[in-house]
């Protein structure tokens, strides 16, 4: 399923995209991340199986090839994938590059808590 975007959204996209690969946060998070793989390009993959309690995922590259790779994601607070948001899902697509021989996400996500709420009385 892919998303189609006027050509408004399309270009402030462009913009965002042109503005973020000038940006190096090497001071706010410690580790600078590179802005693209290591081919050049970030890459799109499909996420294979509903992620469990791991901070990786299965998933496959979209390319020609569909290679498929494990995906190590940073989760802010937490160690696992299935208490994180965004919810990652089979069917999901994540942009990912290759750093060092490893696959990583290039979204950073939250742990999350779930608790079970009783409504007021």
């Amino acid at each position: 399923m892919g998303w189609l975007l006027s050509n408004r959204d399309a270009e402030r996209t462009e913009q965002v995209v042109r503005r973020v690969e000038r940006l190096t946060l090497p001071d706010l998070i410690r580790r600078r991340r590179p802005a693209v793989g290591g081919d050049g390009t970030l890459r799109r993959a499909r996420v294979k199986t509903t992620p469990v309690a791991v901070v990786t995922v299965v998933c496959n590259l979209t390319d020609a090839d569909g290679e498929e790779v494990t995906v190590t994601c940073d989760i802010c607070n937490g160690t696992a994938l299935n208490a994180a948001s965004p919810r990652l899902a089979e069917g999901d697509y994540i942009a990912v590059y290759q750093e060092s021989g490893t696959w990583r996400c290039a979204t950073t996500f939250q742990a999350t808590e779930e608790c079970v709420c009783t409504p007021p009385e």
